[in-house]
């Protein structure tokens, strides 16, 4: 049964999509069977991945009764299944137990994973709700900066209502620091306060994403950091967090 795993932060620009996209292709490479839902109507994930989702599409099988997911092969290891720009349209579609939807996709396809891993809108939203409903942990990537932090508290929250509600055994599985410079100042005494802070001390990824500019060309490239660079800083340190996750999600 999957480990599954949504990545998760209200606001841009914290390398969520670069964290679901490395993350997913360092579990690969640990031959770990590894299925990416892009649920961000952006398409992000498919766009670096290129995939695009048929006439059938994530979609069609969030709103229609048995209509299976397209998937798309990366490699022996990885899988995604891409985004639709018809997933906008998901939060003002009605439709029965609509919280539930994804979960009910996913519960069909986990035996054939190791991991499960959704990259989400930032925003709080139905399709956000539905990725924490289908989770295990959610991982929140947090940047050197006070709007980060902001993103920080309503994933929490939203962790609580899920919780409460849907999915008692959903857990924040970790807060993982991302664009790391340890030249800056700024991103050196906010890491710091990070780890002395009651607020998010147990909470932080021994891992820390440091930052590259090598990812922008992976992106561009529509190839892994693995296999643009596998000697680069975010190669090293993905690869460090895939093991650390492999430890301590279980």
């Amino acid at each position: 049964m999957a480990i599954k795993i949504a990545i998760a932060c209200t606001k841009g620009g914290v390398s969520k999509t670069t964290t679901t996209f490395e993350l997913a292709s360092a579990l690969a490479r640990k031959k770990k069977k590894v299925l990416l839902f892009d649920l961000d109507p952006q398409g992000d994930c498919s766009t670096w991945a290129d995939v695009k989702s048929g006439e059938i599409s994530i979609f069609n099988s969030l709103t229609e009764k048995d209509t299976p997911p397209p998937i798309s092969h990366i490699n022996a290891y990885f899988d995604i299944i891409p985004s639709s720009s018809k997933l906008e349209s998901f939060e003002s579609f009605n439709v029965t137990g609509k919280e539930v939807r994804l979960k009910k996709i996913v519960d069909k396809l986990e035996n054939q994973y190791d991991y499960i891993i959704y990259d989400t809108q930032p925003a709080i939203s139905f399709l956000v709700g539905n990725a924490l409903v289908a989770s295990d942990y959610v991982i929140t990537p947090l940047t050197c900066d006070e709007f980060s932090v902001k993103g920080i508290t309503k994933i929490i929250e939203l962790i609580d209502d899920v919780q409460d509600v849907y999915n008692k055994n959903l857990k924040l599985g970790g807060i993982l620091i991302t664009n790391f410079h340890k030249g800056m100042t700024m991103h050196r005494e906010a890491l710091e306060y990070y780890k002395s802070s009651d607020v998010f001390k147990n909470k932080l990824f021994k891992t820390v994403i440091r930052q590259t500019q090598k990812i922008k060309t992976a992106v561009v490239k529509r190839m892994s950091i693995y296999d643009l660079d596998k000697t680069s800083h975010a190669a090293v340190d993905y690869q460090k967090l895939a093991e650390e996750i492999i430890k301590k999600f279980k």
